[in-house]
């Protein structure tokens, strides 16, 4: 009764998880700048007909159970790609067997590629307008096809469909005693799975299982399943496609297919402590993908000379403007890792010549101005074909490969955007898998966008260091490319022979996305951030480096930041006050970790390990200056996620740098502002439950006035005492009403998962 009150009364909508708040937070977004609804894509594929993929490994034992699903169903237009991935019992027989028997079965062998490699192999063999896949120890019940196919006919917008599912035991019966699934079975103990139908809640656990069913579309639009993530290569691809496409559970409520759990399924194993943490990794690095998603892309857009091209190509690009978008020129290095790289060629005739080879881009896209479809010849030389018109389809030959069509610049332009995102996470992965050859201890990175007088103190304290030049190199982040050049003041400073300095081109503007390019250009195993306006000790790499050895555990960390205020300084300041300015002064001597995020080192002396960087999905884009939610609070974030991955954030004392602030910055009205602007960085992180809601609309308010009370009593303080009350006091008026706003939020508004797409609404 409990649970099927949560249920009616959406109760999990006001205490969901983390993950599912930025997932509802990146769909509010999107829905702004897109139609989520890819109905009217048309996709190659043979209409009507179902590719069933199954892949084997050793599987004999129930393979010919597997197969006999599959050839019961009563849905007729199917065929079975059965990819053997270098089994070697008697599984080949088995399959060779019923490609005897059934003309609609292929047999493919290949030396084994793990799971995502013989997914991959049988989705490019694949025909079908529709897509699913199986394991040799699972079976379909004989109404799987037939329910949902007729149901992907009747909501054309749904890109994907799961269904509920019934637990079997090695002997193929029903048995509910196993812990899977054991809280949504219903009734209880029946072996029955009801399976969740918000699908938010995807972000939190992998409750989708094994039935479902997905267009064609998903597959070339998304890509296959990824190497990187295996083990749990399926859980991501639901991730991606729920996160770019629509997901949808069946309306249809009874079990559709048989889970088998025997002690060597992977079901029996998922308690494993390296499964978990797969997991885990996983969901961290979707929280960046989210984060990527909602942010900007850059577009190269080129059309042949004809009306019609140079038409579509001017609605792109006034579509690219209008979405926040960005249509860069000259050098492309600038954002090839701050955000995707989308190329576009226009043409009337089906044949454009791709992108030279020194031009970077993460996806090549061509699109067919009329019903011609680009010829398959070159196809390796684009990642997406697209056609404005759905290409005439000769009789015998229904099938064109990864085409697909729509008429409405604002679907194709959903349709690049989409896929030059999945281009760009495939490359962060390829990347971050990829081993740097001889790296040095430590990458000192240096973001800026201001003139060079601010960053020649820093540059010269990192040229003089007690680290051996070898061991270190010194990257200037460019966040404003063609307005300053900081290379000529770097070769001016004669670093020592075995230290390389370098300044690289980071676009778009922000913080995060340079911090991002930044980390992609380095080779160190440490990175070390450190303001423009910052000076180093000379003992700061040395001390980072060291503590770093001595604490193999840790994955980010910072030193001191000891603040220089401007002299003579003004009539209110006080050393009170030194901590708005970035000062941060731990009260140990020697190295510590820290879980309070309170006590997490500030961005101005800010080290991460690069692989645990990567692996964490960067820098948020949303948060730091330039950010498109707040201008704070990037460093936190990033020591928030760098703790929830499992490492430890470690405090340096002797790690120290001497921060020299713009004395134009000490003023009364910047002080209120960055109180302003840290507080509802705050109440973001609680909205975003990063950080535990120590506090709500109601006692933020009373705290404001405890502080407004305490600046105005007679009481024995200096006036930057009184000051630091006032400012705090109206930063949390400013957090009072940020968190008042998102406490009513819930109760006034649907959440944008369950909104239901065009052809779906009820009139």
């Amino acid at each position: 009764m409990k649970k099927k009150l949560i249920r009616l009364l959406h109760l999990h909508d006001l205490f969901c998880s983390p993950t599912q708040w930025t997932y509802r937070q990146m769909l509010k977004e999107r829905d702004k700048a897109f139609p989520r609804s890819f109905e009217q894509v048309h996709c190659d594929g043979i209409p009507g007909l179902v590719s069933i993929i199954l892949p084997v490994h050793n599987g004999a034992r129930y393979l010919s159970e597997a197969i006999e699903s599959v050839r019961a169903q009563d849905y007729p237009h199917w065929e079975l790609i059965i990819v053997d991935d270098g089994s070697t019992d008697g599984s080949a027989a088995i399959a060779l067997d019923y490609t005897r028997q059934d003309h609609r079965i292929r047999y493919i062998y290949q030396e084994n590629q793990k799971l995502p490699g013989a997914l991959n192999t049988g989705h490019a063999e694949a025909k079908g307008e529709f897509i699913t896949w199986t394991s040799d120890d699972n079976r379909l019940k004989t109404n799987f096809l037939s329910v949902l196919v007729q149901e992907m006919k009747d909501r054309p917008s749904v890109d994907m469909l799961y269904a509920n599912l019934e637990v079997i035991d090695d002997a193929g019966r029903i048995t509910g005693t196993h812990n899977y699934y054991r809280d949504y079975q219903y009734p209880e103990g029946s072996g029955q799975i009801q399976l969740p139908h918000h699908v938010s809640m995807l972000h939190a656990w992998n409750f989708i299982g094994a039935a479902f069913l997905y267009r064609r579309r998903a597959i070339i639009l998304l890509g296959g399943y990824s190497a990187y993530w295996c083990i749990c290569e399926d859980y991501d691809f639901f991730l991606r496609v729920n996160a770019q496409m629509t997901v949808r559970h069946t309306r249809f409520l009874e079990a559709l297919y048989q889970y088998r759990v025997h002690l060597a399924s992977l079901t029996s194993r998922s308690g494993d402590s390296f499964i978990a943490k797969k997991l885990e990794a996983l969901q961290i690095f979707d929280d960046g993908r989210r984060d990527l998603l909602s942010g900007p892309a850059a577009w190269f857009i080129q059309a042949d000379p004809s009306a019609a091209c140079c038409h579509i190509r001017d609605q792109l690009k006034q579509l690219v403007a209008a979405q926040g978008h960005f249509l860069p020129e000259g050098d492309i290095s600038a954002i090839r890792w701050g955000t995707p790289v989308i190329f576009v060629s226009v043409t009337e005739n089906g044949a454009s010549a791709p992108p030279p080879e020194a031009f970077f881009c993460h996806a090549r896209i061509r699109l067919a101005a009329g019903p011609t479809p680009p010829s398959p010849a070159d196809s390796g030389d684009w990642t997406l074909r697209l056609s404005t018109e759905a290409p005439e389809v000769a009789p015998g030959n229904p099938f064109h490969s990864g085409v697909l069509s729509a008429s409405e610049p604002e679907v194709l332009f959903h349709l690049m955007h989409a896929h030059g995102a999945a281009r760009f996470l495939q490359t962060y992965e390829t990347f971050a898998a990829a081993p740097e050859d001889n790296p040095p201890d430590i990458s000192v990175l240096i973001c800026t966008n201001r003139r060079i007088e601010f960053c020649e103190r820093a540059l010269r304290s990192l040229i003089r260091q007690s680290l051996a030049p070898s061991r270190y190199e010194i990257i200037v982040v460019n966040n404003a490319p063609g307005k300053h050049d900081y290379q000529a003041a770097i070769n001016s400073f004669s670093p020592p022979p075995g230290l390389k300095v370098q300044e690289i081109p980071a676009l778009p503007g922000g913080l995060s996305y340079a911090r991002n390019v930044g980390a992609a250009a380095a080779r160190g195993e440490i990175l070390l951030y450190m303001d423009d306006d910052a000076e180093a000790d000379y003992c700061l790499l040395e001390e980072t480096v060291n503590a770093y050895k001595s604490h193999p555990a840790a994955g980010g960390g910072g030193g001191s930041i000891l603040l220089s205020p401007p002299d003579p300084a003004p009539w209110w300041w006080g050393p009170e006050l030194a901590p708005f300015w970035s000062e941060f002064r731990p009260d140990e001597k020697e190295c510590r970790t820290v879980t309070d995020w309170l006590q997490f080192p500030y961005g101005a002396n800010l080290s991460i390990r690069r692989k645990v960087l990567w692996a964490i999905g960067g820098f948020r884009s949303r948060y730091g200056p330039g950010g498109r939610k707040t201008s704070w609070g990037d460093d936190t974030v990033v020591c928030l996620q760098i703790r929830q991955a499992g490492h430890d954030i470690l405090l340096t004392p002797k790690a120290r740098v001497f921060h020299h602030v713009d004395p134009a910055r000490f003023s009364l009205s910047e002080l209120f502002r960055m109180c302003r602007q840290s507080y509802s960085t705050m109440s973001l992180m609680i909205q975003e439950k990063r950080i535990p809601a120590n506090m709500n609309f109601i006692t933020a308010g009373l705290r404001a006035a405890v502080r407004f009370a305490l600046a105005l009593v007679p009481v024995p303080h200096p006036l930057s005492w009184r000051i630091r009350q006032l400012a705090l006091a109206q930063g949390l008026i400013a957090c009072s009403v940020a968190l008042l706003r998102y406490a009513l939020y819930p109760l006034f508004t649907r959440p944008p998962e369950s909104a239901n797409p065009p052809s779906e609404r009820i009139t």
